[in-house]
């Protein structure tokens, strides 16, 4: 420096980012959560805006990367975030948390067996959803195994142990 006016120095610090990220789905009605993550730079600690359904919420956020637990169905952006150094930065990505329906179970078909012969009746179960299914099942009335099944539609085969009123009871 040398003169007499004094030296000052001027530091220029890098503005701040954010990035969104992330991809999940929850059955409808669970209340279950997906994370969802932010990437940031700058200085921590940061104060961090995201918006899911046009409504902003508030954060703040001590270390980076750092998990979002969403619960709320939509699109999650960021829409602003400042650093420990008051500098306001750019945003960018999307995490999305989708809803899967409920699945549901059909049964239909019908037969009969003559006792003794060793024949079944194919009875069809037909799914909606997301495979594989566990699905519950009755034999007048009598709890039976849970079936695991992989691809709709799916044939249960009953024989002269099983007959009676075949009734799915949940899935």
């Amino acid at each position: 420096c040398g003169n007499t006016q004094g030296c000052f120095p001027v530091t220029v610090t890098p503005a701040p980012t954010a990035a969104i990220s992330g991809t999940g789905a929850v059955c409808a009605g669970s209340g279950n959560s997906i994370n969802l993550t932010i990437t940031l730079t700058g200085a921590a600690p940061w104060d961090v805006v995201y918006s899911v359904g046009g409504t902003p919420t508030s954060i703040t956020i001590n270390s980076s990367p750092h998990t979002l637990p969403v619960t709320t169905i939509g699109t999650y952006t960021l829409v602003s975030v400042s650093d420990a150094n008051g500098c306001d930065g750019t945003v960018s990505g999307t995490g999305t948390l989708n809803q899967n329906p409920l699945p549901t179970a059909t049964l239909s078909g019908n037969g009969s067996i003559c006792q003794g012969s060793g024949n079944q009746v194919g009875l069809t179960i037909t799914l909606t959803g997301n495979g594989p299914w566990t699905v519950d099942w009755t034999s007048d009335g009598d709890p039976q195994t849970p079936l695991v099944i992989n691809a709709s539609p799916f044939t249960l085969n009953i024989n002269q142990a099983l007959s009676g009123i075949i009734e799915l009871t949940g899935v």
